[in-house]
């Protein structure tokens, strides 16, 4: 059966003989501190005021420390607390961890249908600022900007040729450099302008998507079966050969700067910063998967013998395995609530899978079916719709729920794995590229094209949003950046 997968995978990937990174190939962060200091008049009593029976008390909710705040959140500075009020005495329990002094206006109502997000762009192993650090951008592939509407015009900004087919997709850093591979077996640097820095030559193909750590290391997969670690300035930190196998998974750096990376070897490595070994176990078979991490930790991996495994990111302990019906090469992806969202092949069909994080059930009754392989990585909006590609040229929006919300049909396969821009309540646009060479710009919310952009040859690369430009790689040689005129 897997022989019979592999060979419908090299029919479908055509011109590109390695194997497919999945297939590809949030926002300032502000503190904000509310204190109220009311002194009131001593004379005051105030009213016993019944609480509602079903009004739930937040006071469970635990505010991780490196959540990061949408900067368009408006805070309330005009309530005005009369002169003569007086506040009873109340004693804050020892174990309370949120403000308790925050006043929400009584006539302010948040949308029902509206996920709180945490965003994982920003954790401590990723660099800072950066606005597209790694595949998926955060740790949990949601792959979700906060530059809304990034662009509304196909405008070609610039173009970079190598010397061979790029399956890779761009990191972006926080200065607006572009960090890309090629099956030339360099990895390559590039201005925010597009202007060579600097290349880095592996010798072997490079369809891995490079993540940058909080000093700014470079790490990515190459097919001669080495995590790379790269300075800055493209000189060598060190290099980790994975057993029996090529390393063509893009890597996955944790909050404490573990760094995840799944190999063909039938090997699955956690590596410390400094490049040694910190765990490593064995998979079921092949694994071409980028990993995804929960906000407890959870590192999410699946493989190409059906399974989808939940390993405890400090020690390598499997937490359990799911399997499914069919293989699995798109790398996971994992929504607010913790909610695992997997691609799988078939020879003729593709699943979405939905899966719980406590223990892999499905949380779905069935998976949703699309015409062909799924060898997309599902992106998640910010309010929880998830967004991927298939084989069947369609590019779908799920709710939830698993129900439809739109289809969209590209003229080719839909390797690529969507990005989606959103202003912190609702999305924007949903960039993807397809076989048909276009990269397509799909408003959210309708599933209506608003731009495509036709360049030189299949587009088997991700896209990924900085401010102002969507880059990407193309089987013509070319990283390409679209942006406003």
């Amino acid at each position: 059966m897997l022989k019979i997968l592999l060979a419908s995978l090299a029919m479908v990937v055509g011109c590109s003989t390695n194997p497919p990174d999945g297939m590809a190939t949030d926002l300032a962060v502000i503190d904000v501190a509310i204190t109220m200091d009311l002194a009131a008049p001593a004379d005051l009593t105030l009213p016993d005021l019944a609480k509602p029976a079903d009004l739930a008390s937040p006071v469970d909710l635990a505010v991780p420390a490196d959540l990061a705040m949408p900067v368009d959140l408006a805070v309330p500075v005009d309530l005005a607390v009369p002169a003569d009020l007086t506040l009873p005495d109340l004693a804050k329990p020892a174990d309370l961890a949120s403000p308790v002094d925050l006043a929400v206006p009584a006539d302010l109502t948040a949308p029902a249908d509206l996920t709180p997000v945490k965003d994982l762009a920003g954790v401590s192993g990723l660099q800072a600022n950066a606005p597209w650090p790694m595949r998926g951008r955060s740790v949990d592939h949601a792959a979700r900007s906060p530059f809304y509407k990034a662009t509304k015009a196909a405008f070609l900004r610039w173009t970079y040729l190598t010397t061979g087919a790029i399956s890779s997709s761009a990191a972006i850093a926080a200065d607006g450099s572009v960090y890309i591979g090629s099956d030339d077996g360099k990895l390559y640097a590039l201005s925010s302008a597009g202007a060579a820095a600097w290349s880095f030559p592996t010798g072997q193909a490079i369809s891995s998507t490079p993540a940058i750590g909080t000093d700014g290391t470079i790490y990515f997969g190459s097919n001669d079966s080495y995590l790379h670690a790269l300075h800055p300035d493209g000189t060598e930190s060190w290099a980790y050969k994975t057993v029996n196998g090529s390393t063509v998974a893009s890597p996955t750096v944790g909050a404490d700067g573990t760094i995840y990376v799944a190999s063909s070897g039938v090997k699955f490595y956690a590596l410390n910063p400094n490049g040694t070994l910190k765990w490593s176990v064995g998979t079921g078979s092949n694994s071409y998967s980028s990993p995804a991490i929960g906000s407890d930790g959870t590192v999410y991996l699946g493989d190409f013998s059906n399974k989808v495994y939940a390993f405890d990111g400090q020690n390598g302990a499997v937490k359990w395995t799911s399997t499914l019906a069919d293989g699995i090469l798109a790398p996971p992806s994992v929504a607010a609530d913790g909610t695992i969202y997997v691609g799988t092949i078939n020879i003729t069909t593709g699943s979405l899978y939905a899966l719980k994080p406590g223990d892999g059930v499905a949380k779905w009754p069935q998976p949703f079916v699309t015409g062909n392989q799924v060898v997309s990585s599902a992106a998640v909006g910010i309010q929880g719709t998830i967004y991927f590609g298939s084989l069947d040229n369609n590019v779908y929006a799920l709710n939830p729920d698993g129900t439809q919300k739109w289809k969209f049909t590209t003229g080719g396969a839909v390797n690529s794995s969507p990005a989606v821009d959103t202003d912190g309540s609702k999305d924007g646009y949903v960039y993807v590229g397809s076989y048909d060479k276009k990269l397509y710009a799909i408003d959210a919310q309708t599933g209506l094209e608003v731009w495509s952009y036709l360049a030189g040859d299949k587009i088997y690369s991700s896209p990924a949003i900085a401010d102002g430009a969507i880059v990407f790689g193309c089987f013509d040689k070319k990283v390409y950046a679209i942006g406003p005129p």
